[in-house]
């Protein structure tokens, strides 16, 4: 009876640890599935192309290519004389009132302004230089021409002083009478040397096309009542250099027009300052007028690229400013 009891619980005791091998694969390849088992991805919306933020500061967009430097010197006595300090240099933009300011002359009579990004083009720079109490030439200032691009424009004064200068008493030993000889007589002309001739235009500081037919620089001055007498027209260019024309058919005492072509167009490193003057002969003597400047358009095949995109070429070669002359051909122009 006790074997049976043990036997009893013997098989009972198996048959529990065999259910509990028989589950436990079922229930542990369950878990280890799960486990097993990948996690489902939450997608992350990104945009393509766009960068990671950085804390770096980037530079505003400026317009590449684009702006004017005016820098200068202001001498004393000359173009070669020492430069002289605090000389005040004002600028202005010719038809623009908020555009302009004002800069000194450093230790070494230097300055510079800018560089500046001007809102649009072709504008004028008029420059103009003053310091008590002396006299700075050209008195009626500098002018610049920007016309598009970067452009370094060079703009020098000379000061001249007011002060007259003292000059000493030099004494003299009372000079020995000598028998005076009579000079050998020399024939002059009794005639008064002509009047400077009067220019009419253009105009100082004029913006003019390029010289190449069918356009054309046509100069326009008139001279003074006198005697008979030749005029010759001076042009020159950036350079130094000087070419003159004498016209045949004008009259002292009326107006007169010369017409300048040229086979090729101007570089852009010679669009000026340029400059024009007439001279006027006779027998007693040459009458010469004042002296003017004028700047030269782009080549048409080398307009700067902010010049075409705020407006069209024709517009940009023919500014709307008082300054600016229309030029005209030879068969247009007035006797």
């Amino acid at each position: 009876m006790q074997r049976r009891a043990w036997f009893a619980l013997l098989i009972v005791c198996a048959a529990i640890l065999a259910g509990s091998l028989l589950l436990t694969p079922h229930g542990s390849a369950d878990v280890t599935l799960q486990s097993l088992a990948l996690p489902t991805l939450t997608p992350t919306l990104t945009h393509a192309g766009t960068a990671t933020p950085s804390s770096t500061p980037t530079a505003s967009p400026t317009p590449a290519g684009t702006g004017l430097l005016i820098q200068g010197t202001v001498r004393l006595g000359n173009a070669i004389g020492p430069g002289l300090p605090g000389v005040a240099i004002q600028w202005e933009c010719e038809g623009s009132p908020d555009c302009g300011g004002e800069t000194v002359t450093d230790a070494s009579g230097r300055y510079q302004i800018g560089p500046l990004i001007p809102a649009t083009a072709p504008l004028l720079f008029v420059l103009s230089a003053t310091l008590h109490p002396y006299l700075l030439l050209p008195p009626q200032g500098n002018c610049i021409w920007y016309q598009g691009g970067y452009l370094v424009a060079q703009s020098d004064f000379v000061a001249l002083s007011r002060t007259p200068t003292p000059t000493s008493i030099i004494h003299t030993a009372t000079p020995t009478l000598t028998p005076p000889v009579s000079p050998t007589p020399t024939l002059t002309s009794n005639r008064p040397p002509p009047e400077p001739p009067l220019l009419v235009s253009p105009e100082d500081c004029a913006l003019l096309s390029q010289p190449v037919p069918p356009n054309a620089w046509v100069f326009h001055w008139e001279g003074s009542m006198g005697p008979p007498a030749g005029f010759e027209l001076w042009i020159e260019a950036p350079d130094g250099q000087h070419q003159s024309y004498s016209p045949s058919g004008c009259h002292f005492w009326g107006p007169c027009a010369y017409t300048v072509t040229l086979e090729t167009q101007i570089a852009v490193d010679s669009l000026g300052p340029w400059y024009w003057l007439v001279e006027a002969h006779g027998t007693g003597g040459v009458g010469v007028s004042e002296k003017r400047r004028f700047w030269v358009v782009p080549p048409l095949n080398q307009i700067y690229l902010p010049l075409l995109l705020r407006g069209s070429p024709v517009a940009a070669l023919a500014p709307d400013m008082h300054r600016v002359r229309p030029l005209l051909r030879a068969d247009q122009r007035s006797p």
